[in-house]
C-alpha cells in the first residue's frame, strides 16, 4: 500500500511538471473583438481570442490556433491595470494597444513580428 502511494504521488508530480513545461511562458489573456480588427496587417474577425505575450511579441489565438503576431513595446502606465482592454483606431479598425489586467504596462503595437 505504501509503495502504491509513492507511485501515485510520483505520477501526479510528473503530470504537473509536464504541464508546467508545456505551458507557454509570459502573460496570457482572453479578449473579445466586437468588430473586425486589423492586427499588424492581419484582419481578425469579430469574436473571442486568446493573447499570449512573450518578450516583445504578442500572439493571437482563436480556437487554439495561432492567427496573428505583432511586435509590441511595453510602456509603464504608473498604475495597476484592473481590466483587460484594447485601443483601436476608429477609422482603420487597427489595434493600437493592449492593456492586460494585473499588469502595470500597456503594450503598444509597433508592427508585425518577424
Amino acid at each position: 500500500m505504501r509503495n502504491n502511494k509513492g507511485i501515485v504521488f510520483a505520477t501526479v508530480l510528473l503530470v504537473f511538471a509536464m504541464a508546467a513545461a508545456a505551458a507557454p511562458k509570459g502573460k496570457k489573456a482572453d479578449i473579445i473583438f466586437v468588430a473586425e480588427t486589423n492586427v499588424a496587417g492581419t484582419q481578425l474577425k469579430a469574436g473571442d481570442y486568446q493573447v499570449g505575450v512573450e518578450g516583445n511579441v504578442v500572439t493571437f489565438y482563436r480556437n487554439g490556433k495561432e492567427v496573428a503576431k505583432a511586435a509590441v513595446e511595453s510602456q509603464d502606465t504608473g498604475q495597476k491595470i484592473t481590466s483587460t482592454s484594447v485601443l483601436c483606431d476608429t477609422n482603420s479598425h487597427s489595434l493600437l494597444e493592449l492593456r492586460l489586467s494585473g499588469s502595470t504596462s500597456k503594450l503598444v503595437l509597433s508592427g508585425s513580428a518577424a
